[in-house]
């Protein structure tokens, strides 16, 4: 990656953040299709030659920002869509469990000493999980929860948010509120 700041797949906690820059910057270098694709067997001799030398542009972008525990999950792939597929199915996490954990952590969740902001940064933060997962959350929900969470220092919060005209009960409005008042 040419910029200034590089991120590491470490393992599953920063592999949301890692896949994101990691597929922008393969669409940057016109590389996306090859760790997407398996390779087509009916390529001519020049063709080829050329998705060889992308599939080790891709492979090299891939294997660079990978810290040791991940790059042990693809040692055995020798092109970059099975690298970038092992690296799915290990990262992705798509099962009804993973799924039910973070729906779990997000009904059990409750603000605990902390700022409103940090709480719905917080809440949001489980609700990119959950959509990286597969599951959408609509703002309403997210609302209700930040709602149904605030510390009693903050229930004023609660009872102003409900005279706000449903139409401006958006999930920004509780944030630029928040804000203001801390």
């Amino acid at each position: 990656m040419d910029k200034s700041v590089v991120i590491i797949l470490k393992g599953s906690e920063n592999w949301p953040v890692w896949k994101f820059r990691t597929v922008i910057e393969l669409k940057a270098k016109e590389l996306y299709d090859v760790v997407e694709n398996p390779r087509d067997e009916n390529l001519s001799k020049n063709e080829l030659s050329e998705w060889i030398k992308r599939d080790q542009l891709a492979q090299d972008l891939i294997v660079t920002i990978m810290d040791e525990g991940p790059t042990n999950h693809i040692l055995t792939f020798h092109i970059a869509h099975d690298m970038w597929q092992k690296s799915l199915t290990v990262y992705d996490k798509k099962s009804e469990v993973s799924v039910h954990m973070v729906q779990q952590k997000f009904f059990n969740y409750k603000c605990e000493g902390q700022g409103l902001a940090a709480h719905v940064s917080s809440l949001e933060d489980i609700r990119n999980q959950l959509k990286q997962l597969g599951e959408d959350m609509s703002d309403r929900m997210l609302i209700t929860k930040i709602l149904m969470t605030l510390p009693n220092d903050l229930a004023h919060f609660a009872s102003a948010w409900e005279s706000v005209d449903e139409n401006k009960q958006t999930l920004n409005e509780p944030m630029t509120r928040s804000l203001i008042e801390e």
